[in-house]
């Protein structure tokens, strides 16, 4: 019977360990590894990138989006409880603690930038987000969501611009 009890006793805790492992993933408290969870989907490390920038620019303090301008961009763009609330949208991370972001803040404004239909960019103190090292590539939110869809992509010509102002689109987490 004590052996039983024993192995019992083993795979109870070996359950415990494997069950808080998954836990910390899932949260993303990867507290031994750096960057995103291996799990996410490209949309799941889109948003992980993005709420790392947001931790780093704004600490772990609740931010809101503006949401004056809601049709052209979603700017990140007041720490704390900003109100009023038909001016400023408070934003809830989704993950834990989520650091080592592959986004960094562009010097670049939205001006006339075009994404394409239903995608507007999202900004952090006004300013775009740049998806990687080159800053040809933005993250943008899909305004035809309920939620924050986030995707990476190049910007387009605007309708009626010279051909030439920019050259080819590529797009990440999700092509539209």
């Amino acid at each position: 019977m004590k052996p039983m009890i024993r192995s019992t006793g083993g795979v109870v805790i070996a359950t415990l360990v494997l069950w808080n492992a998954h836990a910390a993933t899932a949260t993303g408290d990867s507290r031994h590894a750096g960057g995103p969870p291996a799990s996410l989907t490209a949309r799941g490390r889109l948003l992980w990138n993005f709420e790392g920038l947001l931790s780093k620019t704004f600490g772990r303090q609740m931010v809101s989006v503006s949401i004056k301008d809601y049709r052209r961009s979603e700017n990140f763009s007041c720490a704390g409880a900003c109100a009023p609330l038909a001016e400023y949208a408070p934003y809830w991370y989704v993950f834990s603690r989520p650091h080592d972001s592959t986004f960094h803040i562009s010097s670049r404004k939205p001006g006339t930038t075009f994404f394409g239909n239903y995608a507007v960019p999202i900004l952090m103190r006004g300013r775009m987000i740049a998806c990687g090292a080159r800053a040809s590539r933005f993250l943008i939110s899909y305004r035809d969501a309920a939620t924050l869809t986030p995707g990476c992509t190049s910007p387009r010509p605007m309708p009626g611009a010279p051909h030439a102002l920019l050259r080819g689109s590529r797009s990440i987490g999700g092509a539209r």
